[in-house]
Parts: C-alpha cells; structure tokens; sequence
C-alpha cells in the first residue's frame, strides 16, 4: 500500500483511525498536544520496510516526537494492519524536496539498466533510490540525501549526491530514523546522555559491567522499575556500548510487542525454524517490556525455550520489566524462576536533587536554557510520575517561551505551569520553593545550600525558619516538609518547634521571619 499524496487527502482516514488507536495509550492532552498536529506526508507499505513520513508543525517537534511517542505510533499502525519500521519527519519548508525526490526516484526507475546500475553507488552510500536519486539531498539524514539525477542517466551523480549528503547532512536533516535495523538499538541512547543519581546508580554500574565484556557475570541482568524512569534508554545504551567495544559482537534488542508479533507471524506462515534461528544465533539478546507477553501462551513459551537456549550457550540476556521478575503476573513459574537465576536491578523515580539534575541535562539536550534555581523549583513544585513528563514539561516551556519572547525563570513556570504545580498553588497559595527561596534572598544564602546538608550556623538557621514558614503558610505536614529538605518527620518537627520557641528572645530571628510573612499575608 502506498498512499502517497501532496496534500494529504488521502491519508486523513488512516490518520483518524491511528488516532483512535493510539488513545488507548496515551492520555488525551498529550495526544492532542503531540500527535494531532502531525500529518501524514508519505507511507509506503514496502512488504520488508514500511515507511512513513510525518509533517510536523517545527523541528521542534522531531525530538520529542521520536524520543517519546514513537513505539506508540507504531503500536497504533499495526492495531491497523501495518507495521512500520523506519519514521521520518519533514517541516514545511522542506516538503518540496520530498516530493522532488519521490518524482526523481520515478523517473530514474524509468532510466534503462546501465542507467541504474551506475547508479548503485547511491545504494552503497545509503543514499540512492531506483537510479541512484536520494529522497532529500538538502538534509540527509541516515543514509536518505542526495537529490539529484532526474533520469536513470543521473543515476550515477545522484549516487554521489547521496552519499555526500548521507555523510554530511546526518545532524541536520529534516527526516529523521535513530533506530539501526540490524541490531534493533537507538544510537540517541546512550551512557553519556544517561542522568546517573542514587535511583539509578547500581543498574548502570550492572550495565556499564556488562558492556565493559563482563557477560556472563550477571546473566540474565533483569532491569525493573516504573514507566518512563529510563529502562529503556539504559538497555540500549549498554548495547551501542558493546558495539562500540566489539563491534563482531551479534547483538539484537527486540521488545515484547515486537516479539509477540514475529511469533504470530511464523505460527501462521509455519517458519519457526526461520525464527529459531534469527535467536538463537546471537551473542547478546536485549528484550525490552517483558511484561508484554504476559498471558500469551504461545508467544510466552517460545521464549522459555529461546531464553534456555542461550542460557545454555552462555549468551548474555538482558531483559527490562514494569515489576520485579517474581512480582510479574500471567508468567509460568519456570518462567520467573529463570529470571531469578541472574541479577534483578531497581531504577525508582529521582530523588529532587537527581531530578532538577535531569531537568537541567535534558534542556540542555533539547537547547533549552533553564538555570538551576528553576530546574530545583520545578523538581520540588511539580509532581512527575516519570522522566517522560520531565521533557514534555520542557518542551512546554520551551514552546511558551519561544511563542511569548521570555526566558524561562521560576515566574514563568508558575505562570505556564500552574495547573501542574503541588498543592500550594493550587489553592491560590505560594509554591513551596518561592518561600524558601525567599527565605534563601533574606539570608543571602542559596537555595541548593538550604536543601543541603550543611550544618553551619548559617545556614541551619535559614533552613529551620524555611520549615518554620513553610509549616504556617502552607499548613504542610512535618513529614512533607522534612521531604523537601531531604530529612525526616522528626527533624522538621524539632526544627519548626525550636523557631518557635526561640521567637520570643531572638530579635533577629523574630524581625526574620516577620519579613518574609508579611508577604504572604
């Protein structure tokens, strides 16, 4: 199938019918906030690598789009009957040029086979298409460059072209694909853009083992923890870290949903043998979502004698979950059981120091400029469940700050971010980090120092009048306020009470916290 169309007709009713589909798994304000301002500029439904091209309102978009939403479109399309493998994406400006090249490939397929032929140094570069004519030579982007060669007699400069703009134009382009086909592994994960704290600290250092050729030391090396805590990014960021060191390695990172579906597919065309032996004879097995194939008999089975096989063979098996191996449901207990014969690692929800950490790093990644002070504000005042909510936060103030000219400071997330904020804005009140942070400007001291550990007098005491205040404005609990400090119920409680019973006699302390009250009415 191939709906290819200028201006979009005929890809409107496969578009709704995706949207339908993908409601199921996303939440509505961010299918209305990510997918529906996307269109389908090209499908092609290649038996062996099915393509699609969206249009996406900026570049803007590309980044999130791919790092968040992808495995959800694809899960949407094959609810559809069409599985897609590779995703690219094109702003307006450069839909012009995807369309030259889809005419160019046409006519160059015209071209007669000498044509063609010559044209296969286009092939070789990652570039040519039919004649050697690439699909978007001002960008290229993964091998897809290089406009040029209208007939089969060009074939041989569009080659070049391609090749040129494969290698030249990869950090540039307008269509975008991260994924390597032959290994299944995202070169956009990896060790360097992982943000390391106390929650997730001993699974890198378990994976970074691993990559470093220790293989069979922690096998299977079960990676578990909530939704959207980077279990995925760590899997493959372990195997681009194995290819980089051994590059000979056989490696292949599958998830479940990918599995389930070459299961069903070998059971209705009787080729297990063929899938047999695609597993079975690889070094390093890397499933992502074990949790995917519970209560799937057939499928679940298939990888009960898969996972023996190499574990018999000494091949190295990592796999990722939503829960502790033991706490799976709708897995046999043999199934389980193999789990528990190699190493289970945690990755928990960010601590607030780790979190405005990974709040920093990932603007940065995204060119976003956000200051410490406000990533701290954000990683105490908003509640995320997972670092996925973190980069749409970003980009949603990064988009309301491009839109309305401002930089992004802690007004201006309180102002973008209200519905978001904890429950001292929401009842109309102050956040907790603006009451700290005044308390922080009366003392001269910084935010991150109150927060911290330091026992110093100087900051102890604004520390104990932080609590003080927060305590009285907010009317929080002592276990709430001892969590925004990194302390317990009881610290805050001896803290809070030792403010009041020093009022009374301290005049510094008394006209201290009478300033910063008087704001707060």
């Amino acid at each position: 199938m191939d709906t290819n169309d200028g201006n979009f007709a005929g890809n409107d009713s496969l578009f709704e019918l995706m949207l339908q589909s993908i409601s199921k798994y996303m939440e509505d304000d961010m299918v209305t906030r990510w997918i529906k301002p996307l269109k389908i500029a090209d499908i092609n439904n290649r038996p062996k690598d099915a393509t699609i091209t969206f249009l996406v309102p900026n570049k803007f978009y590309t980044g999130m789009i791919a790092d968040s939403f992808e495995d959800d479109i694809r899960k949407a399309f094959y609810d559809n009957l069409i599985e897609i493998n590779s995703i690219y994406y094109v702003t307006q400006d450069e839909l012009p040029t995807l369309h030259l090249a889809e005419h160019t490939s046409m006519a160059t397929q015209a071209g007669n086979t000498n044509d063609r032929t010559a044209g296969g140094a286009g092939v070789a570069g990652g570039a040519g298409v039919g004649g050697g004519a690439g699909v978007s030579g001002v960008s290229g982007v993964s091998g897809v460059a290089g406009v040029a060669g209208v007939a089969g007699a060009a074939g041989a400069a569009g080659g070049a072209a391609g090749g040129a703009g494969a290698a030249g134009g990869a950090d540039e382009g307008a269509l975008r694909s991260t994924k390597n086909h032959d290994t299944g592994l995202s070169s956009a994960y990896t060790f360097e853009s992982f943000v390391r704290g106390s929650s997730n600290q001993f699974p890198f250092s378990m994976c970074e083992s691993v990559s470093e050729g220790n293989f069979h030391t922690y096998n299977p090396l079960v990676i578990y923890g909530g939704v959207g805590l980077g279990k995925t990014h760590l899997m493959h960021a372990t195997g681009n870290a194995v290819l980089e060191k051994f590059p000979k390695i056989n490696l292949l990172c599958v998830d479940g949903e990918q599995f389930t579906r070459e299961v069903v597919h070998a059971s209705r065309t009787n080729t297990y043998d063929k899938l047999n032996d695609k597993y079975r004879n690889i070094d390093i097995l890397l499933f992502d979502d074990i949790q995917f194939i519970s209560g799937k008999g057939r499928t679940s089975e298939t990888f009960f004698y898969l996972f023996n096989d190499l574990y018999e063979s000494n091949k190295q098996i990592i796999i990722t979950s939503d829960k502790e191996p033991k706490r799976l449901e709708g897995f046999e207990d043999r199934l389980k059981s193999r789990f528990s014969w190699g190493l289970s690692v945690q990755i928990e929800m960010p601590g607030v120091e780790e979190l405005a950490a990974i709040i920093t790093t990932r603007s940065i990644l995204k060119g976003v400029y956000i200051d410490d002070d406000t990533a701290l504000f954000m990683a105490y005042n908003i509640k995320f469940e997972n670092i996925r909510e973190v980069v749409g936060t970003i980009l949603k103030l990064h988009a309301y700050s491009s839109f309305k000219g401002r930089k992004i400071d802690i007004s201006f997330v309180q102002e973008i971010m209200k519905d978001e904020l904890t429950k001292g804005f929401a009842a109309g009140k102050p956040a907790a980090d603006d009451i700290i942070r005044k308390v922080a400007a009366y003392y001269n001291v910084k935010i991150i120092d109150i927060k911290g550990s330091s026992r110093k007098q100087s900051i102890s005491v604004p520390r104990q009048v932080s609590m003080y205040a927060l305590r009285n404005i907010l009317e929080l609990s002592y276990s709430e306020i001892g969590s925004l400090f990194g302390k317990n119920h009881t610290t805050a409680m001896h803290s809070i009470n030792k403010v009041e019973g020093m009022l009374e006699d301290d005049m510094a302390l008394r006209l201290a916290v009478e300033n910063i009250m008087k704001n707060y009415g």
